[in-house]
């Protein structure tokens, strides 16, 4: 009994200490990344709202935004349609598809990439179309005799 209570070894309490420093640290970080999370976010909003503003007060900008997200889909469909014929023809060239996943997930980060691109125009050109049926609903009550 003796020798067992010189034996002990209080590794379970260092490991239990460090364990709650860790969490005490990690709840502190997750408090302040959330308080910085809302922070970024108001100004993105803010951001997104006063470029909507102005785009919506100007027809050439929204004509522009049109044409830009439908870009942004034509681009996001043709990555996609270039990348199922390379993965069709890809066992002609690159041997089987099998052996080269990271190569086919290499070669799929352009559709996402578009596809987010594009959500994200998409988005934009849906306030500014919102925003500017508005301006447009309220000048013609307006000038109406």
């Amino acid at each position: 009994m003796l020798a067992e209570l010189l034996a002990f070894e209080p590794h379970w309490m260092i490991q239990g200490l460090v364990l709650i420093l860790i969490g005490a640290v990690l709840k502190k970080l997750y408090h302040r990344g959330f308080r910085l999370f809302r922070l970024f976010s108001r100004r993105l909003r803010l951001k997104d709202f006063n470029k909507v503003r102005h785009i919506s007060q100007r027809h050439y900008l929204v004509q522009e935004q049109i044409a830009k997200t439908y870009v942004y889909l034509a681009m996001f469909v043709l990555s996609g349609v270039v990348f199922m014929f390379a993965f069709l023809a890809g066992p002609v060239f690159l041997g089987s598809p099998a052996s080269s996943r990271v190569l086919w997930m290499f070669l799929s980060i352009p559709i996402y990439v578009l596809e987010l691109g594009y959500l994200s125009q998409k988005t934009l050109l849906e306030g500014v179309l919102k925003r500017h049926s508005i301006i447009i609903n309220n000048s013609s009550k307006s000038f109406s005799l």
